[in-house]
């Protein structure tokens, strides 16, 4: 079973935590999507669109680069 995580480093962020879940190590679960595929808890989006906003960018811009991001819940912040 494979699974992709990231690690986002640095003094401006808020670390010491997981953000989302940690899938269960056995197969048939419903994050399981066969194959040893994962499905994931959050989107790539929500992640680029916190750094995004990091950057600088504002909510109009960051509609326009990611047009699904009003498709998920809010993330709460990774950046102190």
């Amino acid at each position: 079973m494979t699974s992709c995580h990231d690690f986002v480093v640095g003094g401006g962020v808020e670390g010491q935590r997981i953000i989302g879940d940690i899938p269960p190590t056995d197969f048939g679960h419903a994050s399981d999507a066969g194959g040893g595929r994962l499905i994931p808890t959050i989107a790539v989006d929500q992640y680029a669109a916190q750094l995004g906003r990091w950057y600088g960018l504002n909510g109009s811009e960051l509609a326009e680069i990611f047009p699904q991001l009003g498709s998920f819940n809010p993330l709460p912040s990774i950046f102190v």
